[in-house]
């Protein structure tokens, strides 16, 4: 916030709302006006994995992490990740931050959210020729990183440090295309010909996972990885463990985010160009009903509970 709506003096703030009625019940200030203002992204505000303490990303630019004791409802200190971005939550304590170098690096901190070790991987992301989404989608405490190209990056946040696991590419055949006939033609009567070509991961929130351990990630037909926040209209439906495309669900327009409920019968939620929302079931694709529309403000993601 600032004093004189967009000029005076800069107040962070992190605000806490009720989920059931969405009314506000309490504020923590933010000192130094240091959190990154940058488009949404989950790694730049996340709970510790026993949800006592959040993480929120800063950037100065030198970047950092405040750690906020969410009891006591007060700042325990700054985490400094220099050429690192991100806060994802280690399940041992602490949180793990993607790095300029193609590295990760994990940050230990102790009970009191006080920061007790920091360890650096090797180089792993090739992100001159390959680079990762920053936006993954977690299953089980391993994380599931999309690249530009078409791969799955894992990272498994389970323990005390990160553990960069194997990368494998997302493979499933295009359908062949029609054969043509003799109405094929005929302008006006034959029906446009596929053209075939290869899918790539595209959106901003573009991977998400269900309850029964399944990857949802939404993809493009392009041939350049210039469109990678673009959008699609399918998503993928893979299972990680097996590394194989299980379904392909077809959206009705392009969609930049997409997110799938909780439940053994999940709903995946996508978002349209005009801001409504359309709900299909997760297993089969099948269209639900359309929510909304014409919205003042683009949302900037999409949360299940």
């Amino acid at each position: 916030f600032y004093s004189r709506g967009h000029r005076g003096v800069r107040t962070d703030v992190l605000s806490i709302y009720d989920k059931a009625t969405l009314n506000q019940t309490g504020e923590i200030v933010l000192p130094g006006g240091k959190r990154a203002q940058t488009l949404t992204e989950a790694g730049a505000f996340q709970l510790s994995a026993d949800e006592r303490f959040a993480y929120v990303f800063n950037f100065t630019p030198a970047s950092s992490v405040t750690v906020v004791d969410l009891i006591n409802r007060r700042v325990v200190g700054d985490v400094d990740i220099p050429g690192c971005v991100h806060a994802f939550a280690l399940k041992a304590g602490g949180f793990a931050s993607l790095c300029g170098n193609g590295g990760i690096v994990s940050t230990k901190l102790d009970a009191a959210g006080r920061q007790a070790g920091q360890s650096m991987s090797a180089p792993f992301s090739d992100i001159d020729n390959d680079p990762m989404f920053t936006r993954p989608a977690i299953i089980d405490g391993v994380a599931y990183f999309p690249t530009y190209k078409g791969k799955i990056q894992e990272i498994d946040l389970n323990g005390e440090a990160a553990v960069v696991g194997e990368s494998w590419p997302i493979a499933a055949e295009e359908p062949a295309p029609a054969k043509k006939g003799f109405f094929s033609k005929i302008p006006g009567i034959g029906k446009k010909e596929d053209a075939g070509g290869k899918r790539l991961p595209s959106g901003w929130q573009l991977a998400s996972k269900d309850d029964a351990g399944r990857l949802y990630l939404l993809t493009r037909k392009t041939d350049t990885i210039d469109d990678h926040d673009t959008g699609g209209d399918e998503v993928w439906v893979i299972d990680p463990k097996a590394r194989k495309v299980m379904n392909r669900l077809k959206l009705r327009s392009d969609s930049q985010l997409i997110e799938v409920t909780g439940g053994a019968d999940p709903y995946l939620v996508a978002l349209n160009p005009d801001m409504s929302l359309d709900v299909f079931k997760a297993n089969t694709g099948e269209f639900v009903r359309r929510i909304g529309g014409q919205i003042v403000m683009s949302p900037f993601a999409i949360i299940a509970d």
